[in-house]
């Protein structure tokens, strides 16, 4: 006697379900596929925000191979001429009677390396600078803490300060586009 056996046969490309350009994914991998992506996304997002807005400066961050080179990339666009002595800056505003301009920043600080690609290198914010203030920058890295950061509480990245030429603070903004920055200065016109 013979046993019963199922065909095999091959199901049609015409039906409903498929088309020419294959076989839909079913609902279920999708949904999960886009689950996964939100909580990847939301978990990337939230470590970002983190590193910006809740600084803690010997936290021990090292910088992402990305970060180091948008900071290169930025480095190479940036053309403010930097100090790096905030005591030769203040001898400097001194002499001149020119406020001094603070910027705390870091390589892997997402907003940071926005304004040195769209704020620092504006035409009207490069005249302000070389005019009216005595630019320093103050570089936070994942091992060390600047004096300056300290003596100045910075907890956020970035922040911009301005000071007088004594070295008291005047105003504190975090991050800013050129328009803003330059009505932050002209708030302070130097005294001389």
């Amino acid at each position: 006697m013979a046993t019963p056996q199922t065909p095999i046969t091959r199901k049609s490309t015409s039906s409903p379900a498929c088309s020419t350009a294959g076989c839909p994914i079913p609902l279920w991998l999708t949904l999960l596929l886009v689950a996964f992506a939100v909580i990847l996304g939301a978990s990337l997002w939230a470590g970002e925000e983190q590193r910006t807005e809740n600084l803690s400066l010997n936290s021990g961050l090292s910088p992402s191979p990305v970060a180091l080179e948008t900071q290169e990339e930025s480095a190479a666009q940036d053309p403010v001429v930097w100090s790096t002595n905030l005591d030769g800056a203040l001898t400097r505003a001194k002499e001149t009677g020119k406020p001094v301009l603070i910027d705390f920043a870091a390589p892997w600080c997402p907003p940071c390396v926005m304004m040195d690609r769209h704020v620092w290198p504006d035409s009207s914010v490069q005249t302000m600078l070389k005019d009216q203030v005595i630019p320093v920058r103050v570089e936070i890295d994942s091992t060390s803490t600047p004096d300056a950061a300290l003596k100045y509480s910075v907890k956020y990245l970035p922040t911009v300060l301005l000071v007088d030429p004594q070295g008291q603070e005047i105003e504190r903004v975090g991050y800013v586009g050129a328009e803003e920055l330059i009505a932050l200065v002209d708030r302070h016109k130097a005294t001389k």
